[in-house]
């Protein structure tokens, strides 16, 4: 009899587990669908240019490339995932140089195309639990080989996410995240501003990303990040602060019209 009572428990808290696991997966879903993404709303084919401010300066600060008048990038993606990125404005010995820069417009790029979150948390085993304003969401990495050992996520009421924590052996990282609905988004989240802290060595460091969006096509594209990262030092007699400002501009959209698609066609030919 005894027996018989520990494996009823035993299958009373695995089956507990798995509830608040798929509770976890479905808020995590849900938080995707709400997310607005252009792709979802017929994006297959586009063709911009991006910019980062003050880019030609702090390349030619380094004193390693000769006097660089301007950079900028042209970007072409295709559905599902082709992507190529023209680096213009550096010479073309400086292939070490333009592969940092394509890294640089890569990054940005989930600005136009969110990943979704649940492939972020692929591998971890999640949990949840319901709080006073939304719910809680725990990942854990139970194999020990990922670099963040747990995720912690708070989705407000209505689904959007306000606030995820990464947690590592090397630190702690806090995203706070603030979204709205706008006319063109049909009823679907749109990220305003992300708030990213993190505390190397003591100090803290506190970047904010700040978006502004235009409609091509029916389709709403970032026009304008700003970026703006301070930098706080805490001493032994006083903290200093140092702040820094980058803006990043998406122009010369061009959606749908098969510009990218011809690209990635042309290296078939040859």
């Amino acid at each position: 009899m005894q027996m018989l009572k520990y494996i009823l428990l035993v299958m009373m808290v695995v089956l507990a587990n798995n509830m608040h696991a798929s509770v976890g997966i479905k808020v995590v879903q849900k938080f995707d669908t709400n997310l607005y993404n252009p792709v979802d709303e017929g994006l297959r084919d586009l063709v911009f240019e991006l910019r980062f401010s003050n880019l030609a300066e702090m390349i030619n600060k380094k004193k390693s490339f000769g006097k660089i008048d301007k950079v900028f990038f042209k970007v072409y993606w295709n559905y599902p995932k082709k992507l190529k990125v023209e680096v213009i404005g550096i010479p073309s010995g400086l292939m070490h140089l333009k592969v940092e820069l394509i890294k640089m417009v890569v990054g940005n790029m989930d600005y136009i195309m969110p990943k979704k979150l649940l492939d972020t948390l692929h591998g971890y085993e999640l949990t949840s639990k319901k709080k006073e304003q939304g719910i809680f969401v725990k990942g854990v990495d139970k194999t020990y080989k990922k670099n963040v050992n747990q995720i912690h996520m708070h989705f407000q009421e209505n689904g959007a996410l306000e606030l995820l924590k990464m947690l590592s052996p090397h630190g702690t990282t806090d995203t706070t995240f603030t979204s709205s609905k706008k006319p063109w988004s049909k009823n679907k989240f749109v990220l305003d501003e992300n708030e990213v802290r993190s505390y190397p060595g003591g100090n803290t460091v506190i970047t904010t990303n700040s978006i502004t969006y235009k409609v091509v096509e029916k389709i709403g594209l970032p026009e304008q990040v700003v970026n703006v990262t301070k930098q706080v030092f805490t001493g032994n007699k006083k903290s200093k602060t140092i702040e820094s400002q980058r803006v990043i501009t998406f122009s010369k959209y061009k959606v749908n019209t098969g510009e990218a698609n011809k690209l990635f066609n042309s290296f078939r030919v040859r």
